[in-house]
């Protein structure tokens, strides 16, 4: 991560629905990982003075790899206004 901000990246970081609360956790399911992520980075646009780029791209390993795959399959309807690369 330090490279990717050496780089003038920005890394956003979803926090998946249900975790750390009481009960089972809705590991792997796909659209609300998907949603997660893609609302993440519009919270994070809204943010005074960060000025993010308009190109995302979206990686992950393990479950953010699973969360990566339904972000780029959701945004062209969930989220049309982010483009995912």
């Amino acid at each position: 991560l330090d490279a990717l901000i050496a780089e003038g990246w920005a890394i956003v970081a979803p926090d998946y629905v249900g975790l750390g609360t009481a009960g089972g956790h809705p590991y792997l399911i796909g659209e609300a990982e998907g949603r997660s992520s893609l609302d993440a980075l519009r919270a994070a646009r809204q943010v005074p003075d960060i000025g993010l780029d308009a190109r995302t791209v979206v990686w992950g390993h393990s479950q953010g790899g699973h969360a990566a795959l339904w972000t780029g399959i959701l945004a062209p309807r969930y989220a049309p206004d982010v483009v995912v690369s």
